[in-house]
């Protein structure tokens, strides 16, 4: 008998939560009608359903309409003792066109028995939310026990305007150059450093926007303009020199002439040649002139 729970001043039964059992989600509540002057103590059934609606299993058929409507009173007040759901939730800050699953707020959510209800959460208000447009949007959530008991709570999703990235300038780096009149340049060669922090080697990107006039066969100085762009449209532009000089006069070897030898070769008169003869003639007059000196420095001693 639940007697001992019933206040008659005010009509109420109080009925504990270890006194109810809960078949397919109804509460089913036995209990003992309580007893009075008039009518003996008889057991029927009392339904409490997730609405906290009542309906009856049978009628107090042995009652008077006067018992009726003061069992009914009663009946009215009786609640199980049961605490609502926690539920719990966060609010949000996006950029515009961020992606946001609204569930996602759902920090908790757990009956008074602990048991997890993050999965049993609704969005029962999503405020209009749209993550492409700007604005405050409050979203409101709800979450539901076996019992009926629900709570509710309210998140604020907050869409930013999308901040810009801030593109580092890439790097540029050239050389100059001097060659020979004549001499091949490929132009492109000059580029020593093509590089991007976000973009990685832009070597292949660099372009010549001016060659100066470049003609690798005319003596002189040209300008040479290399532009870079990056992905994000960042530019640098950097300049090389390119000088062409003339080609070098090759001096003349001189040849060396052979030397000249003399010739040993005698001379030997020929007859009937007067010159000869003449030749000959010269040389025994100096030979006799020799012995007579001779014979004169042997007679003096």
């Amino acid at each position: 008998m639940l007697s001992d729970i019933y206040d008659s001043a005010n009509k109420q039964l109080t009925i504990p939560y270890s006194k109810v059992d809960f078949p397919n989600g109804i509460i089913e509540v036995k209990f003992d009608v309580l007893p009075d002057e008039k009518h003996v103590e008889q057991e029927r059934y009392l339904n409490i359903h997730a609405d906290n609606s009542i309906s009856f299993s049978d009628g107090f058929v042995s009652h008077t309409t006067n018992d009726l409507k003061l069992k009914l009173n009663a009946l009215v007040l009786v609640k199980p003792l049961v605490a609502a759901p926690t539920l719990e939730v966060e609010d949000k800050t996006i950029e515009q066109g961020d992606a946001l699953e609204l569930t996602s707020l759902v920090k908790s959510a757990s009956d008074f028995e602990g048991t997890d209800l993050v999965s049993k959460v609704q969005v029962i208000n999503d405020g209009g939310f749209k993550n492409d447009v700007l604005g405050k949007y409050v979203v409101t959530f709800k979450v539901v026990d076996k019992l009926g008991a629900s709570a509710t709570k309210k998140a604020t999703v907050t869409v930013n305007p999308k901040m810009a990235i801030l593109n580092a300038a890439p790097t540029l780096e050239v050389q100059d150059k001097t060659i020979t009149a004549g001499d091949k340049l490929d132009l492109a060669s000059l580029v020593t450093t093509a590089t991007d922090q976000e973009d990685g080697d832009l070597t292949a990107s660099v372009q010549i926007i001016d060659n100066g006039g470049f003609d690798n066969s005319k003596v002189g100085e040209y300008s040479i303009t290399f532009r870079l762009v990056d992905k994000s449209g960042a530019t640098v532009t950097k300049t090389a020199m390119v000088t062409v000089k003339a080609v070098p006069a090759v001096p003349e070897t001189p040849t060396k002439s052979q030397p000249q030898v003399k010739s040993k070769t005698q001379i030997l008169p020929q007859t009937g040649d007067a010159t000869s003869t003449v030749v000959v003639a010269g040389v025994g007059v100096l030979g006799a002139a020799f012995i007579a000196f001779a014979r004169r420095f042997k007679k003096n001693k």
